[in-house]
């Protein structure tokens, strides 16, 4: 019996997920897999890992097919597979990979440059894959003719709606099929449970529902996103035992990310997002139904988070608003201290807080100058409150 849901309340059970062994100790840390605009250079796909471990060369990114057109029946297949490893990869030294992509248009040689590689963390691994193709505009695997190094990544990583794993596996999982009987549940049974799962996510669409004479959309992580769930839980949502689902009201995730050093799977362990601008600095709607948690509703990417932790709901306020134009504060990056002013005097208390959202320093005097002298290289944020309000910014010490 297929496992239909049936209701749109987010579901989370004490299921361990048995059909595939868990393993822990890597993790997906941020995917940008369908961006706004060209995806060829505009995915981003980032690792969190031990710093400065071998990437072991059977550890694979994979994407499991979740679209259940009626013309096709390889939903729960494995269809495109990134090796992560190459037996003297390593995570970087502060314990991140990332994955991006330049393009060469092989007809005029105009170069595309990606947006992220200038502004990743020092000390991440970066794996730069340089495609050459016939439009970089065209966002289609069809655009590109060759791509090195060749690590199963072309710049055009699945599309909705998928499921993406960190597995590692003994022998490529190409074309594996995890759900043989298309039930939406993953079987018992198969080359997959040789596997070892290490993180999973989902986000399902809605064009191949039961109602428009398709078989469903199927996900298959640990956590997953099911785009206008409460109108369509009947129709055709197809999710894995024990999986933690929630609603994406209106339309689709572009931006999953882990918060801070978590490794669960509930709503406070992941931020999931539709976002809007440009990259790198995407910014996130401002409907809360289209944001999760709903304290990232508005957030924009500061350049300083790629190659570093993401933020956590504590770090941010549903709150937030202007206090005034006239605060300002710098230099920014600092080495030391960082000189806050306000015309009006309206700043009440200062926090400094950590991306795990552990308080650092709290002040309520001398409220001109915060000195990160002793603090380690990295991104922080600065909470200021005043006048009923707050803002956060992100301060970056270097």
């Amino acid at each position: 019996m297929k496992n239909l849901l049936l209701t749109c309340m987010m579901l989370t059970m004490s299921i361990a997920f048995a059909q595939i062994p868990s393993g822990s100790g890597v993790y997906l840390n941020k995917l940008i897999v369908s961006p706004n605009g060209d995806d060829l250079t505009n995915e981003y796909i980032e690792i969190r890992g031990t710093p400065d471990a071998v990437i072991p060369s059977d550890l694979y990114l994979i994407n499991v097919e979740g679209d259940g057109e009626a013309s096709r029946d390889d939903y729960g297949e494995v269809g495109e597979v990134i090796q992560l490893g190459d037996g003297t990869r390593t995570f970087g030294s502060n314990g991140f990979l990332a994955i991006v992509a330049n393009y060469t248009d092989e007809n005029t040689n105009v170069v595309t440059t990606n947006p992220y590689t200038s502004v990743i963390a020092a000390g991440t691994t970066i794996v730069t894959i340089e495609l050459i193709g016939n439009d970089v505009t065209g966002s289609s695997s069809s655009n590109v003719s060759s791509f090195t190094p060749d690590i199963g990544y072309d710049g055009n990583f699945e599309d909705w709606s998928a499921t993406y794993m960190l597995v590692q596996a003994p022998s490529d999982p190409s074309g594996v099929d995890i759900d043989a009987d298309n039930d939406g549940v993953i079987d018992a049974t198969g080359d997959h449970t040789m596997w070892t799962r290490y993180d999973s996510v989902s986000f399902l669409d809605e064009d191949d529902l039961l109602d428009s004479g398709d078989n469903g959309e199927f996900g298959y992580g640990q956590i997953i996103v099911v785009r206008d769930l409460a109108e369509n839980s009947s129709n055709g949502i197809f999710t894995d035992t024990g999986a933690t689902v929630i609603e994406n009201t209106g339309s689709n995730v572009h931006f999953w990310g882990r918060q801070g050093t978590s490794t669960g799977f509930t709503t406070s362990d992941w931020i999931a997002a539709s976002f809007d601008g440009t990259g790198p600095n995407w910014e996130f709607s401002g409907n809360t139904a289209r944001v999760s948690p709903a304290e990232f509703a508005s957030y924009i990417i500061p350049s300083e988070i790629y190659g570093a932790l993401n933020p956590t709901a504590a770090t941010l306020s549903i709150t937030e608003q202007e206090l005034t134009d006239d605060i300002s504060f710098f230099p920014n990056p600092t080495t030391n201290v960082i000189n806050i002013s306000s015309k009006n005097d309206i700043i009440s208390s200062i926090e400094v807080v950590n991306v795990t959202g552990q308080i650092l320093i709290q002040k309520e005097n001398d409220l001109d100058v915060i000195d990160l002298t002793s603090f380690s290289t990295g991104l922080y944020y600065m909470n200021i409150y005043g006048d009923g309000a707050k803002i956060t910014k992100a301060i970056v010490k270097n």
